[in-house]
């Protein structure tokens, strides 16, 4: 008696084992999924925190095992990663069997918001804005990430508190207007020089604009590289 007993336990964990060698193990799809989305993301957002959700696949899905080199998990719609949300499960062998896994993606990436309350054709400081962790695939219209992009902007409208800042929202700001009084900087790898100039046409930030240089009186062309600033490049 001992013995069938014995012999039934050692048939029943052999018969599992080569159940489970039979079927591929679709922790292991799911495991290797994750894995290609999360590379696949990775390599366009290097600093971000990625949350992947894998959805469960049918546990009545019974598919024949896959040589590894034959295994191919793929996208299947001509998207970026960042907007898919479902990847494709394929395998070459000679019993071969493909179906589409269900993904939910989160990137969290920096993002700047505003501080406070803005009112429309404010000029952004550094109080003003702050960096605060947000899901970037819900941000569509676009986000900036640091401040050096909206420094010194004007508000297009009016902002309220925590509102992500979106460029369609921000404007250059007028950093000389017409007849100001200026700084121009004449500079190449080795000269340096500055002088007082008035502006014969207001313009912002990368413009170029035509300055009267008043110790020479001569009339020429400048780029606004701030308030009341203008560079000339020798």
């Amino acid at each position: 008696m001992k013995f069938k007993l014995i012999g039934c336990c050692f048939l029943a964990i052999f018969s599992t084992y080569a159940f489970a060698n039979k079927y591929e193990s679709l922790d292991v799809i799911k495991q290797k999924v994750h894995e290609f989305v999360n590379d696949k993301i990775k390599k366009s957002n290097p600093k971000a925190h990625i949350k992947i959700k894998v959805s469960q696949i049918d546990l009545r899905l019974k598919l024949a095992k896959c040589d590894t080199s034959k295994l191919k998990i793929y996208q299947p719609y001509k998207r970026s990663i960042e907007q898919s949300s479902t990847i494709g499960v394929k395998c070459y062998g000679p019993t071969s069997w493909s179906f589409f896994v269900p993904i939910d993606v989160e990137i969290l990436n920096n993002v700047l918001v505003t501080n406070k309350h803005l009112q429309r054709n404010h000029l952004l400081t550094l109080n003003d804005v702050k960096i605060v962790k947000l899901n970037t695939m819900k941000l569509r219209q676009g986000f900036y990430t640091n401040y050096k992009g909206v420094i010194g902007k004007l508000t297009k409208r009016t902002m309220y508190k925590n509102r992500v800042i979106k460029p369609n929202s921000l404007k250059l700001a007028k950093l000389i207007i017409k007849g100001d009084l200026i700084k121009i900087t004449a500079a190449n790898s080795t000269i340096n020089v500055s002088v007082k100039g008035i502006a014969l046409k207001g313009g912002k930030l990368g413009q170029h604009i035509t300055v009267k240089n008043l110790t020479s009186n001569k009339i020429i062309e400048g780029k606004v590289v701030g308030k009341k600033e203008v560079l000339i490049n020798l």
